[in-house]
Formats: structure tokens, sequence, C-alpha cells
């Protein structure tokens, strides 16, 4: 009983296919077992630190308490820093953090009436597709967005935080 080749191509792709399928299983379940007995998110592993899509409903342990007031990045402290070492990357970070500072004030101050003329437009295009009943609700959930971001603004304006200057459409 000999099977004719076209259907000999069709059981080869779909055992090749299920090969795929079962390697890409067993290493995701390696993976997620590793990572699982090492403390970390996967998005950590691969140096987002676990930001990525979908990360806000990854479960996360939270950083040493020694690096919460630093700023280290968790990445960092994950190797196994010296005291000395320690020392040197928080004035490395200090130094990059305020030149990034820096930097956004400058993009603020050139680009933010481009920016909130460009959000005005996307939220007015946005509310001419909109039902009387949707645009209602739409407003009123932009002028609470609207309000938490200025409270966050100012709150961040006080600390040392860099001020957020983006609001949503």
């Amino acid at each position: 009983m000999s099977l004719d080749r076209s259907v000999r191509t069709r059981l080869f792709t779909a055992l090749v296919l299920l090969l795929v399928l079962g390697s890409g299983f067993v290493m995701g379940m390696a993976l997620d077992r590793q990572l699982l007995e090492g403390g970390l998110t996967g998005g950590e592993a691969l140096g987002s630190g676990g930001r990525g899509p979908g990360s806000e409903n990854r479960r996360r342990e939270p950083p040493p308490p020694d690096s919460a007031n630093r700023g280290r990045p968790l990445l960092v402290e994950q190797v196994g820093l010296s005291e000395e070492q320690k020392t040197r990357v928080d004035s490395i970070v200090a130094f990059y953090q305020d030149r990034m500072r820096t930097l956004h004030e400058e993009f603020d101050e050139a680009y933010s009436t481009r920016y909130r003329e460009i959000l005005a437009e996307t939220r007015d295009s946005l509310r001419r597709v909109l039902t009387d009943q949707q645009r209602a609700a739409y407003d009123s959930i932009l002028v609470a967005y609207d309000r938490r971001m200025e409270e966050r603004r100012q709150r961040d304006s006080l600390g040392s935080g860099r001020p957020s200057n983006r609001p949503r459409p």
C-alpha cells in the first residue's frame, strides 16, 4: 500500500509542525520554571523590566528594600554588586537621569504647543464619530483624566520626578 506523493508531503508537513509546536511548548515550560525559580518575570529576564505589553497583569516581586531608594535598575541588582560598585552605579544612574530630565524639559519646551494642538485635533475628530450620549461620557472621562494628570504634574514638579505633560486623546 503506497501513499501518493501529495499525501506523504502533507503528513510530513503535519509531523514537522507538530514537532515544532511540541518543542516550543517544552521550551516554554522549561523557561517558565526557570523564571519562577529565579523570581523573575519574563520581561525582566529579557531586559525590559517587565514593562512590555500585558505586563500589568503579571505578578512581580517587589524590589529589594535597599534598591528602592537608589533608583538602580533591577537588572543591575541581580549581578551581585559590591558596595563600591553600587556607589558607582548610583552615580552613573543619577548622571543619566539628570541628562534625560534636561532632554525631556527641552522637548517639552520645543514641542508642547504643537503636541497639544495635535491632541486637541485628535480629541475633536474622535468626538465627531461618537453619538451625543457617547460624547458626553467621553468628555466626562477626559475631564477626570485631565484633572488627574494635572494633579500628577503638580505632585511631580514638587518631587524629584520629571513632570508628565502627556494627556491622552
